[in-house]
């Protein structure tokens, strides 16, 4: 109720009535709000009004319930600077409606890139932002969380930005109507949730569910539907010296094509490109071919005699989620969670476990938790399968003859 009442003063705010947005946003106030939309509230309630002590106030209070919030920390700074004397009144900026990319063309000699126009922050009034930059804006649907109605997105994202990954922010792209993203592995890394960028400006809460790091793929939860998702190439491989281009996150591009060489690959899982690892963000960017069909999704992967950087095939990108789907199918009604360390799905939490099946990791739940043995997890384990050890009783299994448990040889009587 709260967060319907947030977007609502929201949407007056935007509408320009300051009044009936003043009023509902600090009717929201009063409510039990998470610090983030907290802080989210208080922004929008400084663009109700000019009063500069009164704006700094507002950003004061946001910056108290969200510390980490960048955007409410140079949002301030910009406004207690314009206290002093010296002050000039911020310039107007306006915003830019959203523009599709164009359509590819043949590529040139080398890889080009390509400049798109930035995406109208028309969240906020200009006047809210320092002169000469674009801070993010503060929409309320950046604060959707898993466990409320999902956002309807209705324009085509043809690139999505994923933020807070080990190495930097990185792209993706929408796979199903249901709000799974893809990206690569690299993103991600062993983060459990990551923040997802709208082109429109809006930030969801992302939610890593499923990874392939054979693959070098990711899939990430948001709680969104979404109404156009990209057309995809019927071909199974991508010819070689295709002209290609590369969507990045931020406006950025880059028009080139499938490298054309004699090493043994398989066409119909990695394609390569002239492109430098160096010319392109985190990773996980939409390919798009000349017709405009999506073929495949950027990596920083190269081979050992290059830096040329590898895209990875659609085919493969949408056989990964085809997985995770059956693997939900059959452990529907249990309970579970991805496995931070090999990016599995585990049922552990089921039997109240604390490692991973599938890699033997300890599960981001049970790291600081007192961890003891659990008859009921043997079948989890398979350390039914077999014959107990002479030595300790432990069913885990043998190697070389010796148990992995206590490492008894299972040719030397056990003394008694």
């Amino acid at each position: 109720m709260a967060i319907r009442i947030v977007e609502q003063g929201i949407q007056a705010v935007q509408n320009g009535n300051r009044d009936e947005a003043r009023r509902l946003l600090r009717y929201a106030l009063k409510e039990e709000l998470s610090p983030a939309l907290r802080a989210t509230t208080l922004m929008w309630l400084a663009e109700t009004g000019d009063d500069i002590p009164f704006k700094v106030d507002c950003y004061r209070q946001a910056a108290e319930s969200d510390p980490q919030n960048n955007d409410v920390q140079q949002r301030l700074s910009y406004w207690l600077s314009q206290q002093l004397p010296s002050a000039q009144p911020p310039a107007n900026i306006p915003a830019m409606p959203p523009q599709s990319m164009p359509q590819a063309a043949p590529p040139p000699q080398q890889n080009t890139p390509i400049t798109y126009p930035a995406q109208g922050y028309n969240a906020g009034p200009p006047s809210s932002m320092p002169p000469g930059t674009l801070p993010t804006a503060p929409y309320a649907s950046q604060q959707v969380g898993m466990g409320q109605g999902p956002m309807q997105i209705q324009g085509q994202q043809r690139v999505v930005g994923v933020l807070g990954g080990p190495l930097g922010d990185g792209s993706g792209f929408f796979v199903t109507r249901e709000g799974l993203v893809a990206t690569t592995r690299a993103v991600t890394g062993s983060q459990p949730r990551l923040s997802i960028d709208l082109m429109s400006g809006h930030r969801l809460a992302g939610e890593v569910v499923r990874s392939f790091p054979q693959y070098d793929i990711s899939l990430v939860k948001v709680n969104a539907y979404v109404e156009h998702l990209a057309a995809v190439s019927p071909s199974p491989y991508l010819q070689p010296d295709a002209p290609i281009v590369v969507t990045m996150h931020g406006g950025k591009g880059l028009r080139s094509q499938r490298r054309n060489t004699r090493s043994a690959t398989n066409d119909t899982l990695w394609f390569p490109t002239v492109i430098h690892r160096n010319e392109l963000d985190a990773g996980g960017g939409p390919v798009y071919d000349a017709h405009n069909l999506l073929v495949g999704m950027m990596t920083r992967n190269t081979s050992r005699t290059n830096d040329y950087a590898y895209g990875l095939h659609i085919s493969q990108v949408y056989r990964c989620v085809e997985q995770y789907a059956q693997e939900m199918q059959q452990m529907q009604g249990q309970k579970t969670i991805y496995c931070t360390n090999c990016g599995a799905v585990s049922r552990a939490p089921q039997f109240g476990a604390f490692y991973c099946e599938t890699c033997g990791g300890t599960l981001p739940y049970a790291e600081n938790v007192t961890r003891y043995p659990l008859p009921n997890a043997a079948a989890l384990y398979q350390e039914n399968m077999h014959r107990p050890c002479t030595n300790c009783q432990a069913q885990v299994g043998y190697y070389d003859s010796r148990c992995l448990r206590c490492g008894h040889d299972l040719t030397t009587p056990v003394r008694r």
